[in-house]
């Protein structure tokens, strides 16, 4: 730990609170002097402890956000693979959706209330369909509380989401600002507030530029999390009536995920003393791009036609989000949660998103060329279908896609073969299923235990 960081660990409470809310950096049009933040620092120590100060702001995002999502995808694992597996086999179609008004996942499914044929069904047809309904009707309270694990752990993995996202306008907006201060103080301009004792302009400067290259690393790892998530959520979804893919997709892309996660690690909030000049170069390149680029010319054009008070402020409310339109990646992204689409489209869309280099974008990649080589061999199968009855048709396909397709698709019940024109894989031996199994009962995702899961309201009688 570093002396700046014991300092700032003996400041009271209240002095610390009071210093998370108060700006270190503050441009021009503020209506009135801020004050210094963590003024009983002095010299080196108030550079050190306010550079900490604000790292950690967005440390704590990243280390929350895997936290709770890595809470969620082990209720997943655990019990979510087979929860899916039990509501396919029940042939009531389910849809997972997300609900716009509470930010919320909601599986929704409709079981019948009473068995019902119809006029052009055959004995057999008959048969499949009682056998059904007993077992969606077996299975109906069971379900429910399946159905609330998944819910809460697909509306977690949706709030964190939502609050990377916000994060990572926030920062893109506070190196605007940065950028702009720099600019201000290069052409002769006075610093915001009154400086502590030892504590010059160039150290002042010194903390903006450490403090943009610090963002840009946060808001790297933020959009690794961002698309890590967005895949577990697309992947999840693709279980239901809209595909009826496998449940163990589920598997083999959260294992690529809780891989790429261990092998790398957030940077820590503490002043980089060892790599400093290093850092500082960094940021000065980025901030003569970031000056340049056509965003933050557009952004400085509308905060000056604004004049806000406390313009410059550093993590200031969260409405300064609102400063930029909302990116049209993030768009992209919940479009995929919210969509009723195909999912393979969604897939290549997210192949545009994950980071390469990673187990996830290998992961990704594999699913889309396993998914695109099934549906080429049953397009080609097509013409044969109306020459065979149904149990026909369904072992001549699956005799096709075993030879010629080198995919795994779902075909273990009617709800998925309904849906097989539909499907995405990311297998693409059978054996591969047995190995990911096997990989996932020893990763953490089944060796630590499950955050606990608010229980469900009382189930409908």
């Amino acid at each position: 730990m570093t002396k700046g960081a014991r300092d700032l660990l003996r400041l009271d409470r209240r002095e610390l609170m009071a210093a998370l809310g108060v700006a270190l950096f503050a441009g021009p049009g503020c209506g009135r002097q801020p004050e210094t933040p963590l003024p009983r620092l002095k010299g080196r120590a108030w550079v050190q402890g306010v550079y900490e100060l604000h790292a950690q702001r967005y440390l704590d995002v990243q280390m929350g956000a895997e936290t709770s999502s890595h809470g969620a995808y082990r209720v997943l694992a655990q019990k979510g693979v087979t929860a899916l597996d039990g509501l396919q086999s029940r042939e009531v179609p389910f849809h997972m959706r997300v609900d716009a008004a509470s930010s919320r996942v909601q599986i929704e499914r409709t079981v019948p209330e009473r068995l019902t044929f119809t006029a052009d069904m055959s004995v057999a047809d008959r048969e499949r369909a009682t056998e059904a309904y007993h077992a969606a009707r077996q299975h109906l309270h069971t379900d429910y509380y399946e159905i609330h694990r998944l819910d809460w752990a697909m509306s977690t993995l949706l709030g964190q989401l939502l609050a990377i996202h916000s994060a990572m306008e926030q920062a893109e907006i506070e190196q605007f600002k940065i950028v702009r201060d720099l600019a201000g103080l290069r052409g002769g301009g006075a610093t915001p507030y009154q400086l502590p004792e030892r504590v010059t302009r160039d150290d002042y400067v010194e903390v903006l530029v450490l403090l943009l290259a610090r963002l840009e690393q946060d808001r790297a790892r933020l959009a690794s999390i961002e698309a890590s998530i967005a895949t577990v959520g697309l992947t999840a979804r693709s279980t239901d009536a809209g595909s009826g893919s496998l449940t163990k997709n589920l598997h083999k892309v959260m294992l690529s995920v809780i891989h790429d996660a261990e092998a790398t690690t957030p940077t820590p909030a503490r002043f980089p003393a060892s790599t400093k000049q290093a850092r500082v170069a960094a940021g000065r390149e980025l901030a003569s791009q970031i000056e340049a680029s056509t965003a933050y010319q557009e952004w400085k054009r509308a905060e000056d036609a604004r004049a806000l008070e406390s313009a410059g402020m550093l993590f200031e409310a969260i409405d300064a989000v609102t400063h930029l339109p909302t990116s049209a990646l993030f768009r992209t992204v919940i479009g995929i949660w919210r969509g009723e689409g195909d999912y393979l489209t969604y897939l290549q869309v997210l192949a545009r998103i994950v980071p390469g280099g990673g187990r996830l974008a290998g992961v990704v990649r594999t699913g889309i060329d396993t998914s695109k080589r099934a549906r080429d061999v049953i397009a080609r199968a097509q013409g044969a279908r109306e020459r065979l009855k149904r149990g026909d048709w369904d072992r001549a396909l699956e005799s096709e896609l075993a030879g010629r397709a080198n995919a795994v698709l779902n075909t273990r019940t009617a709800f998925a073969r309904k849906r097989i024109e539909r499907q995405v894989t990311f297998f693409s031996e059978e054996k591969e299923l047995g190995e990911v199994a096997s990989a996932v009962a020893a990763s953490p995702l089944m060796t630590q235990s499950m955050p606990p899961v608010p229980p469900p309201p009382a189930p409908p009688r």
